[in-house]
């Protein structure tokens, strides 16, 4: 046998190459330490009990059990000279010594060391190989042996080509496992990639829409910075109080935008606006607008507000909007809920969106495009956002966003 790496097998232990089918967990280290103690216990057992030796039990056939079972223990680490091996040591010890025929000597020697050598070889030459070298040291055998009749050898070396069929069988079949198991894991591996290049390009979509939205807020404010401008300009002579008035205007709308535009960088604005120009914004001073054709559905959809409203940037308000929005339509595609409920809380740093229902499952199984679109928008702006599972049941979203500066 070469060094090499097999074609059909697989390095184990030391470098030991196995086919599929000695991967498989049917016989784990533990269950052939089992089994070679079994077969040692047993082959002790027939001599003591059975004395089935010709001219009475020795030493060496003590040892000649051992010898040929206890290696039985390590089969899988070295399966050809194992199973090899056992069928040697058993050959050569009837040239020395009477041996007998004992029920668990004739288990190992002619049936789990030539179906380990045979199954465990890391190529299918090689297997052909290891039953071609067992028939000749099993047939050899029974031709040696005065305990057999004549025709012992022939009847060994056939003995021996069943049990390689057996073992050949078993090869086929776990070849075929393991090339459906690879196929399978591709397959998975294939769909997992497909997976993320769509939560890849829905994300890329939820950014775009977030520029865009973004930039209508920024473009909408530069338009008032300028209208005050060309306003305070006209009045500067005749009412200074006026002007002032005009420019503070122009700096809080100014200072807004900024905000605005600093959460826009870095967002990728990868589409044209097919609307073009400007066009009226949402806010959460619109949750009304949204939530009645929600109910229309059957839905029953409360609105709460805790604490003292505080202004939001144009930026924070479309997206606290946007987030509420998305959250209900997951509750109608996904929850199977009777009943949602969305509270609005108000601190000095932050508004708080939570958006809960009594569904189940839990909403957006679509591959959670929705929640990695709600999660981008809340991340730009500098939020934090959570989604899961109710311990009382249903499911619940919930984002906080600055309020004012950041």
């Amino acid at each position: 046998m070469g060094a090499g790496p097999a074609r059909d097998g697989w390095s184990g232990p030391g470098g030991c190459a196995y086919p599929a089918v000695m991967r498989r967990d049917l016989l784990p280290p533990a269950r052939d330490a089992a089994l070679a103690a079994g077969l040692a216990i047993g082959v002790q057992a027939e001599l003591l009990l059975a004395d089935p030796v010709p001219g009475g039990v020795t030493g060496w056939n003590v040892l000649l059990g051992l010898a040929v079972t206890v290696p039985l223990a390590w089969r899988r680490r070295h399966p050809v000279a194992i199973g090899l091996g056992v069928q040697a040591v058993y050959a050569v010890a009837t040239l020395l010594f009477p041996v007998g025929e004992l029920f668990c000597d004739g288990v190992a020697v002619f049936l789990v060391a030539p179906y380990t050598a045979a199954v465990g070889a890391r190529t299918w030459r090689t297997s052909v190989h290891c039953g071609l070298a067992s028939c000749v040291i099993l047939g050899a055998q029974g031709v040696w042996d005065p305990v057999y009749d004549d025709g012992a050898g022939v009847s060994n070396a056939l003995y021996v080509v069943v049990v390689w069929a057996v073992a050949a069988a078993v090869r086929v079949q776990a070849d075929r496992a393991a090339r459906s198991l690879a196929e399978a894991r591709a397959a998975i591996d294939s769909r997992e990639r497909l997976a993320a290049d769509r939560a890849a390009e829905a994300v890329s979509r939820e950014r775009a829409r977030v520029a865009r939205e973004l930039h209508d807020v920024v473009a909408h404010a530069l338009s008032i910075v300028v209208l005050q401008a060309r306003g305070a300009r006209h009045t500067v002579g005749r009412d200074v109080d006026e002007a002032v008035k005009a420019m503070r205007e122009v700096e809080d709308v100014a200072r807004r935008a900024l905000v605005d535009m600093r959460h826009m960088l870095g967002v990728l604005r990868e589409e044209p606006d097919p609307d073009g120009g400007l066009r009226p914004l949402p806010g959460l001073r619109r949750l009304d607008d949204l939530v009645e054709p929600v109910r229309g559905t059957g839905l029953r959809v409360e609105v709460r507000s805790e604490g003292a409203a505080r202004p939001l940037t144009p930026g924070v308000d479309v997206s606290a909007y946007r987030i509420v929005q998305e959250a209900l339509t997951n509750v109608l595609r996904h929850a199977n809920a009777r009943r949602a409920e969305v509270t609005v809380r108000w601190t000095d740093t932050e508004v708080e969106l939570e958006v809960r229902d009594d569904g189940s499952p839990a909403p957006d199984t679509g591959n959670g495009r929705g929640l990695l679109g709600m999660r981008e928008r809340v991340e730009v702006l500098g939020g934090s956002l959570s989604a899961g599972p109710q311990p009382a049941g249903g499911y619940a979203v919930r984002a906080r966003l600055p309020v004012g500066e950041t």
